[in-house]
């Protein structure tokens, strides 16, 4: 280790001696033989100089003018940071440094040179620190276990003498060296810590190039542990190194953020951010090593798409790369890769093949968590071929793997895994225990994910387990029935649904502004701010002529932000820290708490291979089974799209909705017989009309016979109960109808008459819905007046045309109204619903543009009082399904924003329509002071027997989802209160 290959070049650098340090050369090199640098030097003197070698792997050695080595680096791991080298030589004269690669084609070597100058007991205690580190680096680049524990040692070493020696960057090298062998080693909370050292010490040193590194090694461990801290040192990460314009650090930050979408099930915005950090590499001087990872990850993300042969395209060039750079623990992730795509295209002998040369691999370089993953993987393809009991003990292993890791995703993996091959042998028991393990490890993971967007996902991609659990549960039941396990059965499907909105509902009760940190306030206003501007600029250019529908990705990011910085505001607020996290309700609870006399819980819990029916009165539980997700979510997309057609056969519509409701509602007449009905629903059943299914002993329409409420779930009935309320109303209702669209609008009065531009978030979710321009709506001048002529002046506020605009809805005192009425457009994006909303006002009545899009983001900022919120608009039930969250829309959201109760609508209702049955549930409201979900039945089951309203799709779209027992005065009884 102390020779290089002969007959070098020469180049004489004695002029740098006694530079300040400040200059810098670049100094080529190659692998065959070294360059030579000449230093003039004194006996005794401090010779130090810094390399930069632009992540290839170089080799350098220092001599003294006898010839002696006096220092030793080598960059087996192509660092992209300066490696330091120094010594004191013995003798005067000229020393000599030689710089060469390793491997590969010729480059450049940045060189610093330090001033000579006299060396000190601390200048010598400081070069042996990092000669320490300098050997750790290289025992981990071997990648054995016992080489890293050697290394640890050696970290643990050089930490001490570079503390002794003041050398805060080497003490912060040396911790930073520490945490990469502990991550290596599976010990994340250790290494978390000596890369929080590093940070700390690299605060003080201001290297922002530094820092970014350590940021983003940090978030690496956190992606295991704690995504939402991972994202926020990511965060941290690509703002330092952004201004620095160093394309490979910035590129690696990059990959790692979309790493933390794709872990977050969020495809769209993987890819989006991978194929940013592949741009800024191309830019730079990336090594073939990040581009090859980058190439696999990008796999990952297709592969979960379903796109099967892109992915093995991604798996195999990246398996060449690595194969070709020797990474034997990237060649073996490449190859776990490959067993994915074999196994799930029936390849089981490939499978089978490349996941036990990965288990060698990996076993080599000691890397336990891919090992874990790996040997999981080759359980599964046992498996599929039949050989159950293998497939079990390789699942355990990888169970034992994943706990020396400790890696509580991979064990909640494996635990699963167990439990399939469990229940194929029959041993139920068993299966039960180890998924109970399996969902104290998903839940305790959930509340590490980023965000409201990262905790839905993470539930959409574990709630394969709670289904799981409630079959294998319902299997034992049929062996030995017990009320029991019923029970833990409706447990389950209240765990498995609406938790991050349950969560919500929590949190909302805080005022995140209150004592938060400054920097974070000040982000979220500018932030907020950034949002306005973007939709200014595309408004100009759209003025122009020019498309400003470029502008949606950069208002989709602001939008990301901003949730991630209020997601922050959250987790650091210590009164959100020590709110209890809701637990789900059990049985007893929720028929004590939540169930009155008068109605009956009917919980669904849809399944791959079969689904549930759960019947909760103050007296009894049961459960029935119903068919598998895919069967039963076919009949009921066909049986909506029927029941929307005005025109439609009613013969056959009513033949569906018969089946529909033997299926769903058939086990449940006795129980059900004059009571209310809540339905906690589940998949495509929350697009469902119930009142409009056709009950099997009457064969008459369930609204004929019951009250029909949505609930998210029976915990968030309790929630919504234990939110504070308001003593005082400003009145009884608030009306925003008619509002103007278009400067066209005959209500300008002759002002000018050209085309409105849109804001972009308003413009891409009209386009979303193949809408040109926004008619009026003539018909909710009409609902509203009716509406308002039940109320008392005093105790009501009416905003028309003009008036209708989002600066009042957004008003505070607006939400103290009981009940607060919006009568537009509602535009659903169910891809991004972000971009839902309700249309106000979009002109002023001076004909000036205003934004009037109250958005979904909007609505849960919100803070009302009321106990209704009425949004007679299209498709405001709907929003984006979510598994395990339902649909998450405006619904939610004003449920979210404080509204005991929203009527809203699954599908676009006739202004006719709409008007009629408005007035009739305002009548039943206000006059005969009926709750909202009697009022609907009482005008629905008018306008079943009205022509031409008695088809379905004229009433039966409309549904109250919220807490039934939320009061309603009569429009006599409301306090009186000052209007805005």
């Amino acid at each position: 280790m102390s020779s290089l290959p002969c007959a070098a070049a020469t180049i004489l650098l004695a002029s740098i001696a006694g530079a300040d340090g400040s200059d810098a050369r670049s100094v080529p090199v190659i692998a065959e033989r070294p360059a030579i640098v000449e230093i003039a030097c004194g006996a005794g003197e401090l010779i130090r100089a810094s390399l930069a070698p632009d992540l290839q792997p170089i080799i350098a050695l220092l001599r003294d003018p006898a010839g002696e080595l006096l220092a030793e680096v080598r960059n087996p791991v192509e660092l992209d940071e300066p490696l330091p080298i120094a010594g004191v030589p013995t003798r005067s004269g000229t020393c000599t440094l030689e710089l060469a690669l390793e491997t590969g084609p010729p480059g450049k070597v940045l060189l610093r040179m330090e001033a000579t100058r006299p060396a000190t007991e601390g200048d010598r205690t400081r070069i042996e620190g990092e000669r320490l580190h300098q050997r750790a680096l290289l025992l981990w680049s071997e990648g054995s276990e016992p080489s890293q524990r050697q290394a640890l040692e050696l970290e643990a070493r050089a930490v001490a003498l570079a503390h002794q020696a003041g050398d805060v960057r080497g003490e912060a090298e040396a911790h930073a060296g520490s945490g990469g062998v502990l991550w290596q080693l599976g010990e994340l909370e250790a290494a978390a810590r000596e890369l929080s050292a590093a940070i700390e010490l690299r605060t003080r040193l201001g290297d922002p190039r530094a820092l970014a590194q350590a940021f983003n090694d940090r978030a690496v461990i956190y992606t295991l542990t704690h995504l939402t801290a991972a994202l926020e040192d990511l965060n941290r990460a690509r703002a330092l190194a952004e201004p620095l314009g160093n394309a490979n650090l910035l590129a690696e930050i990059l990959h790692n953020i979309a790493f933390v979408h794709w872990t977050t099930k969020e495809y769209e915005r993987a890819l989006e951010v991978f194929r940013e950090s592949r741009r800024v590499a191309a830019r730079g001087s990336a090594s073939a090593s990040l581009q090859a990872i980058t190439t696999d990850t990008i796999g990952m993300v297709l592969f979960d798409l379903g796109r099967h042969a892109e992915a093995e395209t991604q798996f195999r060039r990246s398996l060449a790369a690595h194969r070709a750079s020797g990474d034997r623990r990237q060649q073996a992730i490449s190859l776990t890769h490959l067993g994915w795509v074999y196994g799930d295209t029936g390849r089981l002998a490939l499978a089978e093949q490349v996941y036990r040369e990965a288990l060698e691999l990996l076993t080599a370089v000691g890397d336990r968590f891919n090992l874990a993953f790996a040997v999981d993987g080759l359980g599964e393809v046992l498996a599929l071929q039949g050989r159950t009991e293998q497939a079990l003990a390789q699942h355990r292993a990888a169970l034992r793997v994943a706990e020396q890791a400790p890696d509580t995703n991979q064990q909640a993996i494996s635990l699963t895994s167990m439990a399939h091959a469990l229940r194929k042998l029959g041993r139920l028991d068993e299966a039960v225990e180890v998924l109970r393990q399996a969902l104290a490890l998903t839940e305790s993971d959930r509340l590490t994910r980023p965000g409201t967007s990262g905790r839905m996902s993470w539930t959409a991609r574990n709630r394969g387990r709670y289904e799981l659990l409630g079959s294998v549960l319902w299997d034992l039941q049929q062996r030995a029935p017990e009320r029991a396990r019923v029970e833990e059965m409706f447990w389950v499907s209240e765990r498995a649904r609406a938790r991050t909105f349950l969560d919500l509902l929590t949190e909302s009760r805080i005022d995140l502004n209150a004592g938060a940190d400054p920097e974070l306030l000040s982000r979220e206003r500018r932030l907020m701010q950034e949002a306005d501007r973007v939709s200014a600029e595309a408004a100009r250019r759209t003025l122009l002529g020019s498309s400003g529908g470029k502008d949606l990705p950069e208002l989709r990011r602001i939008l990301v932000d901003l949730e991630e910085v209020r997601s922050q505001l959250r987790a650091r607020d210590p009164r959100s820290a020590a709110l209890t996290r809701p637990e789900p309700l059990r049985v007893p609870a929720v028929q004590s708490a939540v169930l009155d006399e008068d109605t009956v819980l009917l919980e669904y819990l849809l399944g791959a291979d079969r689904s549930f029916l759960f019947v909760v009165s103050r007296e009894s539980v049961e459960v029935h089974p119903l068919p598998a997700r895919e069967g039963l979510e076919k009949q009921v997309r066909e049986l909506r799209r029927r029941m929307q057609l005005h025109q439609a056969d009613p013969a056959t519509e009513r033949r569906l909705a018969s089946r529909l409701g033997r299926i769903l509602l058939g086990p449940t007449a006795e129980r059900i017989r004059g009571k209310r009905v809540a339905i906690a629903a589940d998949g495509a059943l929350h697009e469902l009309p119930f009142s409009a299914l056709v009950l099997q002993h009457s064969g008459r329409r369930m609204v004929e016979e019951h009250e029909v409420v949505l609930v998210p779930s029976a915990s968030a009935v309790a929630a919504l109960r234990a939110t504070s309320r308001a003593d005082r109303h400003a009145g009884v209702v608030a009306v925003l109808a008619d509002p103007v669209f278009d400067r066209r609008d005959p209500r300008l009065q002759g002002k000018r008459a050209e085309a409105l531009v849109l804001p972009t978030d308003l413009q891409r979710s009209m386009d979303a819905l193949g809408l040109q321009r926004l008619p009026r709506l003539p018909g909710t001048r009409i609902e509203a007046e009716q509406i308002l002529a039940l109320v008392p002046a005093e105790q009501r506020l009416g905003a028309l045309d003009f008036d209708a605009r989002r600066t009042l809805a957004l008003d505070p005192a607006v939400g103290r109204y009981r009940v607060l009425h919006f009568a537009t457009h509602g535009l659903l994006n169910s891809t991004h619903p972000e971009l839902s909303g309700l249309v106000l006002s979009l002109v002023d009545a001076r004909g000036e543009a205003q934004n009037g899009f109250l958005r979904l983001q909007d609505v849960y900022e919100m803070r009302i009082d009321a106990d209704l919120v009425v949004l007679s608009a299209c498709q405001t039930a709907l929003g984006k399904p979510v598994k395990g969250e339902g649909l998450v829309g405006l619904t939610r959201g004003f449920i979210h924003a404080g509204a005991r109760q929203v009527l809203s609508s699954l599908w676009k209702v006739s202004d006719r329509a709409t008007t009629e049955l408005m007035t009739e549930v305002y009548r039943a409201m206000l006059v005969e002071g009926q709750r909202p979900g009697a009022a609907l039945r009482q005008a629905q089951r008018k306008l079943l027997i009205t022509r031409p309203f008695d088809a379905p799709a004229s009433w039966a779209a409309f549904v109250v989802q919220g807490d039934w027992q939320a009061p309603l005065p009569r429009s006599g009884d409301a306090r009186s209160g000052t209007s805005p």
